[in-house]
C-alpha cells in the first residue's frame, strides 16, 4: 500500500495530467478541456507560489542560524541580506510608486546596484575569454583569439568608442544579429529536444528523479 501511494500513483498522475494537456493542445476538446487546462494551469502557480514561500522560508531559517551561531566571516552578511529583504517587503507594502521612499529603496538603490552587478559580470567574464587563448609553440590558438575578438567587438560597438569608427557599430550589429542568432537557435532547438526526451521519459514512467529516493 506504501509503495502504490508514494510511486506508483505520483507517477500515474504525472502520466496522466502531461497527456490530457498534450491532447488539449493537439486537439479540440471543447469548454471541457480548456477548463481543465486552465485548473491545472491555475494550479501550477498555486503550487510555484507555495514552492517560492518554501524556498524564502528556507533561506531566513538558514541564515538565522548563521547569525545565531555567529559563524565567523559570514554573519554580518546574512544579517545585512535579511534585513535588505525585510526593509524591501515592508516598503512594498506600506508604500506606493511614487513616494519619496519607494524612489529611494527602488530606483536610486536596488536598480543601480543591479546594474553595476550586470557590469562587474561583463568584467569577469572577461578571464574565462581571455583564458581560452591557449598558446602552442609560440602560437596562440585560434579559435581563442576569434572569440576575444568578437567578445571586444561586441563591447566596443556598444561603448562611446562607437562614435569615432561607425564600423564599429555595423560590426556588433553583424555578430549579434548573424552569428549569435544562429547559436542561440541552435542552443534552443537543443533544449528543446532534450525537454522532448525528458517529458517522454516522465510519461512513460521512466524518469523518476521527482520522487524520493527510497521510491525511484
Amino acid at each position: 500500500m506504501s509503495l502504490l501511494l508514494k510511486r506508483t500513483l505520483p507517477m500515474a498522475m504525472t502520466s496522466l495530467i502531461a497527456i490530457s494537456l498534450i491532447l488539449n493542445f493537439f486537439l479540440d476538446l471543447g469548454p471541457m478541456g480548456d477548463a481543465w487546462e486552465g485548473a491545472l494551469l491555475s494550479w501550477c502557480v498555486v503550487i510555484v507560489t507555495a514552492a517560492m514561500g518554501l524556498g524564502l522560508f528556507n533561506l531566513v531559517k538558514l541564515h538565522m542560524v548563521t547569525i545565531s551561531k555567529r559563524e565567523a566571516g559570514k554573519w554580518p552578511f546574512s544579517l545585512i541580506l535579511l534585513a535588505s529583504m525585510l526593509l524591501m517587503i515592508l516598503t512594498r507594502v506600506f508604500f506606493t510608486p511614487g513616494s519619496d521612499a519607494y524612489d529611494i529603496v527602488f530606483d536610486y538603490t536596488y536598480h543601480p546596484i543591479r546594474s553595476t552587478v550586470g557590469q562587474l559580470f561583463i568584467v569577469w567574464l572577461v578571464a574565462p575569454f581571455t583564458r581560452a587563448i591557449r598558446v602552442k609553440r609560440g602560437i596562440p590558438d585560434l579559435g581563442g583569439v576569434l572569440l576575444i575578438g568578437a567578445f571586444a567587438l561586441v563591447i566596443i560597438g556598444n561603448s562611446p568608442l562607437a562614435s569615432y569608427w561607425v564600423g564599429f557599430e555595423h560590426i556588433a550589429s553583424w555578430l549579434l544579429t548573424v552569428n549569435n542568432l544562429a547559436t542561440k537557435r541552435a542552443i534552443a532547438i537543443t533544449v528543446g529536444l532534450g525537454l522532448l526526451a525528458m517529458g517522454a521519459r516522465i510519461i512513460s514512467g521512466r524518469e523518476k528523479t521527482y520522487l524520493r529516493e527510497e521510491f525511484q
